[in-house]
């Protein structure tokens, strides 16, 4: 069967995403387990970027809201700020925000920010909601494009989870397709959220808690290790509580940065 032109260019665009995936997705590796972490064996040769920090929502954007107002983009954004402080005064680390003020932006910008700083690693905070109020404490995520999220918040925010066969960013400045960038950072994304899940756990005192895989749309087009970081259930009232202690949000903004210290002595 003979192809025309056009067919002949996608079926060739088929072959090259395909052979770039398979040849790529070692670099995703299969972690090996040890005490339940997953453990990366082979080091990137290149030294620490920037990193880029992602305060969800923003502008009109509201986010969640809690029972006393509290928003979550103004949650967000002071957790980024204070995550920002403590990694370059630890670290020496270049860390950019994709909005250091109330500034809403689309999913598409915010990851078009990141690949286009080629960015070592991508952080994006948020807070969680649940209509079932004993829901609390942390949640990481990495991304599975294979994966389904159950919590009505995010399936009633379609543009959070992945539409299928949709790529994000400007594609002309990677030889990588971004709707297939992700696939090669998958195992460096776990343990990445497995680190910073585990110091989590011991901010809130939660004796056993695994990060999840989810199909969120801001982790599918980054090119880099990413995860997106839940901190507390803005509909549980203790969770609530908590959030409002200004001294709290450096508590977790520390635990965050132990999380990635750890993963960037190991994968650097």
């Amino acid at each position: 069967m003979k192809l025309n032109g056009k067919e002949k260019a996608r079926f060739i665009y088929v072959q090259l995403t395909f052979l770039i995936t398979f040849l790529l997705i070692g670099n995703s590796l299969h972690p090996i387990q040890k005490n339940n972490i997953s453990r990366i064996v082979i080091k990137r040769v290149e030294p620490v970027g920037s990193i880029v920090i992602d305060p969800g929502h923003g502008g009109s954007d509201y986010g969640s809201i809690g029972s006393s107002g509290i928003k979550e983009k103004d949650i967000n954004l002071s957790i980024a700020r204070k995550l920002k402080f403590i990694i370059e005064e630890r670290m020496g680390i270049k860390i950019s925000l994709t909005r250091d003020e109330d500034t809403e932006m689309t999913i598409d910008e915010r990851v078009s920010f990141a690949n286009n700083l080629r960015a070592s690693l991508f952080i994006s905070i948020h807070t969680n909601f649940s209509f079932l109020k004993n829901e609390n404490g942390p949640y990481c995520y990495y991304f599975n494009p294979s994966s389904t999220y159950e919590d009505s918040r995010y399936l009633a925010g379609s543009d959070k989870i992945l539409e299928k066969g949709k790529a994000f960013g400007n594609e002309d400045i990677s030889f990588i397709p971004w709707n297939v960038a992700q696939i090669m950072h998958l195992g460096r994304s776990k343990y990445l959220s497995e680190l910073v899940q585990k110091e989590l756990n011991f901010l809130f005192e939660i004796p056993e808690r695994n990060p999840k895989a989810a199909p969120f749309k801001i982790l599918n087009g980054t090119n880099m290790p990413a995860m997106v970081i839940e901190m507390i259930y803005l509909s549980n009232q203790e969770d609530e509580k908590k959030i409002m202690d200004l001294n709290f949000h450096y508590s977790i903004s520390s635990s965050i940065y132990k999380g990635i210290s750890q993963f960037l002595k190991e994968n650097f």
